[in-house]
């Protein structure tokens, strides 16, 4: 899609950005109102289509877009004849709530502000209506494209950065530097980062097909959902069907540390997880989960570490975390690993660790997916019954790698 739109387009926004428009297809009448002349572009897209999106100017309104896009982000003007600073600037979505029953957010990739980005991701980029790190919507300097609730993004000079997107800064702490980054920003899984599904069929006694169509991107988030739907699988018929992304082929990475935001699903039955598995021998050898839990036990954070002794036999070293509710809002998972060391991490603060002489040492990969029923459910006597939701998804706002300096 080309970022210029004709002046039939900018009609639609109103006269004051036509006229700009016009003016600026003779350069000398540009280069004489520079001096005290703005133009602000916003590029933004909604999760519905129903998103309306206020552009404030010290604190004054000036514009309403309604109707924002759905999709990738789309350009929407506003000139005016006075010069601005990014400081003045606020863009605030007003409309937050539900149609036909799907989730209401905006998100703003970035303001220009005459030729100068301003991104939302940028650490000096303030918000009120993002969620933060208790899982709620907060203000603070959150460092996403979303506004998930009533609130607004505050730019600031000092923020901007090229147009084209850039990948998250990496912690405060520089012993990281980021490998591996995919925010769901755009309208599809980016697939020269992600595979969709398993190589394998069913595994865990578990009794969900994975299929395509259960994973979706809107809002600045991926979901997998996990449906009541009968579905053919492997010569058999699967009583749901749910999602699986898988790094294997396109990353991978021996030592550092691994990330997801998440809000976690409800319900018996449902199993969701982060985990890394070790990309050779074929066979299986090792296996880190970096996050996962049963649905109807919506406190627990649980880790694992799976191997094979010395003798061949299964080893496991499960490990349970109680917190707070965590299908209530967005958590961040964190796995640091090392020679010999595996350390988990839940909103920053360990949980759990590991030392010994089997930690993996080869490339393992990431994995992402939400099953019904099998292993973990069946252990903790929560299968799927009556009780068990009809569709449930895993939110993920973001998966990360880094790997130490």
């Amino acid at each position: 899609m080309s970022l210029l739109r004709d002046p039939s387009e900018l009609a639609r926004e109103g006269p004051v950005s036509v006229k700009f428009a016009i003016a600026c297809l003779m350069p000398l009448l540009c280069w004489a109102d520079s001096a005290r002349a703005s133009v602000v572009q916003i590029y933004a897209a909604g999760s519905t289509g129903q998103e309306s999106m206020a552009l404030q100017i010290s604190g004054v309104t000036v514009r309403t877009f309604r109707k924002v896009r759905t999709g990738p982000a789309s350009r929407y003007y506003y000139a005016t004849p006075r010069k601005l600073a990014i400081s003045q600037i606020r863009v605030r979505f007003t409309n937050d709530g539900k149609h036909n029953g799907r989730d209401m957010n905006l998100r703003v990739a970035r303001v220009n502000l005459d030729g100068v980005d301003y991104l939302s991701t940028a650490p000096t980029t303030f918000s009120t209506g993002s969620i933060g790190p208790t899982g709620e919507c907060s203000p603070g300097y959150h460092e996403t494209r979303t506004l998930s609730c009533n609130g607004y993004f505050q730019y600031k000079r000092g923020g901007s950065a090229p147009s084209s997107p850039s990948p998250p800064p990496a912690p405060l702490n520089s012993q990281w530097q980021l490998t591996f980054s995919d925010n769901f920003s755009d309208n599809q899984l980016d697939t020269s980062k992600w595979n969709i599904g398993p190589e394998w069929g069913r595994i865990n006694n578990e009794e969900q097909a994975y299929v395509p169509e259960a994973i979706k991107l809107s809002g600045g988030k991926l979901r997998i959902y996990a449906e009541r739907i009968p579905t053919p699988y492997h010569g058999q018929t699967m009583p749901f069907r749910s999602g699986m992304i898988t790094t294997k082929g396109k990353f991978s990475q021996t030592y550092g540390k691994f990330e997801i935001r998440c809000r976690l699903p409800k319900g018996n039955g449902y199993w969701p997880a982060m985990w890394l598995l070790q990309v050779s021998p074929a066979s299986f050898q090792k296996e880190v989960d970096v996050m996962e839990t049963v649905g109807n036990l919506p406190t627990l954070a649980s880790f694992n570490f799976h191997h094979l002794d010395d003798n061949g036999k299964h080893k496991s070293y499960y490990r349970q975390w109680w917190g707070p509710d965590f299908t209530a809002g967005h958590h961040t998972y964190t796995l640091e690993w090392s020679r010999d060391r595996l350390v988990w991490f839940v909103d920053g603060v360990e949980r759990n660790r590991i030392e010994n002489r089997f930690v993996p040492r080869q490339n393992m990969y990431i994995l992402v997916n939400l099953a019904v029923g099998g292993g973990f459910p069946n252990a903790t006597n929560t299968p799927p019954d009556a009780t068990t939701p009809q569709k449930a998804a895993l939110v993920v706002d973001y998966v990360r790698a880094y790997r130490r300096r």
